[in-house]
């Protein structure tokens, strides 16, 4: 594993799980996260930058991530995304793959991220900036095309409408 991104088993304190360190906890959140936010951003219009929730989806990680978790969540996507672009752990390996598809759907930000803006009730019917391009706090590419730039690290937007998904 690498210094970092390794497994710390040694905190069983449920209120507070260090997801920075504890890859089991981080993955399994991630997970949920993702599998419930990926099919909505694929589901969004050919180019658009935005995806949409729902009150069930605001419902759903209410229920799921209580608010010290989305905290801390959002914390551990931060610092394990600088880990990845500092070169320590692996882009392509199963927690790399979680960390960037979180980056991608905005969750490292602190304005206009979701997760965080479930503390103050103003998700329902949000829409959420995608990170195509790990562009800073908003995302404004308007020429993202379907294959997804969060893996590649060149500007090569192919406007083709092929998916390579």
């Amino acid at each position: 594993a690498a210094a970092g991104m390794n497994n710390n088993n040694n905190n069983n304190n449920p209120t507070h799980t260090d997801l920075k360190h504890n890859d089991n906890a981080y993955h399994v959140l991630a997970t949920l996260v993702t599998e419930r936010l990926l099919p909505k951003m694929h589901a969004s219009p050919p180019g658009s930058t935005h995806y949409s929730l729902t009150g069930d989806d605001a419902a759903f990680f209410q229920k799921m991530l209580p608010r010290n978790v989305r905290r801390g969540f959002v914390d551990a996507v931060r610092y394990r995304s600088q880990l990845l672009k500092s070169g320590v752990g692996r882009k392509d390996g199963a927690l790399g793959k979680l960390t960037m598809n979180c980056v991608l759907l905005g969750l490292d930000r602190e304005n206009r991220n979701l997760l965080l803006d479930l503390n103050d009730g103003s998700v329902v019917g949000g829409s959420y900036p995608i990170n195509y391009k790990n562009q800073g706090p908003v995302a404004i590419s308007p020429k993202a095309s379907d294959s997804f730039a969060y893996n590649n690290n060149n500007n090569n937007n192919n406007a083709s409408s092929s998916s390579s998904s």
